[in-house]
């Protein structure tokens, strides 16, 4: 009887286990580390304003998203994020309606990301203007699977995950595709 019981616990427990990964995989990636020690290059006009899109929910239902993008110095951007963000994911975590950080460009490779700062902590993101649209593509918080301890070794994985994987990893609950300027 001891035996089964064992076995039941051993069968709940990887259940349970089971059903808890998808919650711990559905987040952004922070670190406490950007890309680059300082922002090295400086703000550009094409990400400056105010940008909006529709995006979809965890269930389907379409809400909207603005992101407020104005200088904070030569080099670094304020961000705005405004939205219904207890509403992007199935664990309906409280938000505020809107989340306020800095963040800066980071150039790797042939790609951009903006290391955005939020409460001491770095969201990577890659991010691009193309046919006047912009969009933010977070990483998800497992795109890499090593404990990262300085901004060289961010950076590399970084580098490492774009020359060899098929598809980036993005955080898809938190990408904003091609938001339109809005005034």
């Amino acid at each position: 009887m001891t035996n089964l019981s064992g076995l039941t616990r051993n069968f709940l427990t990887r259940l349970m286990l089971a059903a808890l990964l998808p919650c711990l995989y559905a987040c952004p990636y922070s670190s406490r580390f950007s890309l680059d020690a300082e922002p090295q290059l400086p703000i550009e006009d094409d990400f400056m304003g105010k940008w909006a899109v529709m995006i979809q929910t965890y269930d389907k239902s379409e809400i909207p998203v603005k992101l407020i993008i104005d200088k904070y110095t030569d080099y670094e951007y304020q961000l705005v994020f405004v939205g219904d963000w207890h509403l992007m994911a199935p664990r309906r975590v409280p938000f505020t309606d809107s989340i306020k950080g800095t963040g800066f460009i980071s150039q790797v490779g042939d790609k951009r990301f903006f290391n955005v700062k939020l409460k001491n902590e770095y969201y990577i993101a890659e991010t691009f203007v193309k046919n006047g649209k912009l969009s933010l593509l977070p990483l998800r918080d497992h795109f890499t699977n090593k404990l990262i301890k300085k901004q060289t070794e961010l950076r590399a994985e970084l580098e490492w995950h774009y020359n060899y994987r098929i598809k980036p990893m993005y955080d898809e609950s938190f990408c904003l595709k091609d938001m339109e300027r809005v005034h």
